[in-house]
């Protein structure tokens, strides 16, 4: 099991978690879903 990591949001998970146009909740905030726009690489509107 590979974990990353968000360079933007800090947020951890495994390969399959980070793929464009995944939807997750924000790891800081926990109310906003965030999507990926490309691997590793994601923007939290409430928080940043």
């Amino acid at each position: 099991m590979n974990i990353k990591l968000c360079t933007d949001c800090g947020f951890k998970g495994t390969d399959e978690m980070f793929i464009s146009g995944n939807v997750i909740k924000c790891p800081e905030c926990k109310s906003s879903d965030i999507t990926f726009t490309h691997p590793y690489d994601c923007k939290c509107l409430v928080c940043k």
